[in-house]
């Protein structure tokens, strides 16, 4: 005879908006300084192309942390995520990727590990 012993855990759920899942996922190593830049890369997305923040994040293959990898995160880092979301204002640099590589543009600015640029 097999016999099912179910648990009940709490279970806390927060209505996090796309974006700052966004920023958290793809920067909360980061400073807030850092989270910011990545914030104002999808404002600037944002009024570039007359998009909405969802419209901009879940745009095939802009966004890493979207291509299928799950991870867990802290109340801490959507906090900080929805701090640098709020704080930011569309910039002039439209990409980022890891500081590492180099982009083929003359103008670029290293944040923390990312680097920022414009296409």
């Amino acid at each position: 005879m097999l016999i099912l012993i179910f648990l009940s855990l709490p279970v806390v759920s927060y209505a996090v908006s796309p974006e700052v899942l966004t920023v958290a996922l793809e920067s909360s190593g980061e400073s807030l300084s850092g989270q910011i830049a990545v914030a104002s890369v999808i404002k600037t997305r944002m009024k570039e192309r007359g998009l909405s923040a969802s419209e901009v994040v879940f745009q095939p293959h802009q966004f890493s942390c979207w291509k299928g990898e799950q991870r867990v995160l802290s109340e801490s880092e959507i906090n900080t995520a929805q701090v640098a979301w709020d704080l930011a204002l569309p910039g002039e640099y439209n990409h980022f990727m890891s500081a590492g590589m180099i982009p083929g543009t003359a103008k670029y600015k290293v944040n923390g590990k990312h680097l920022f640029y414009k296409l």
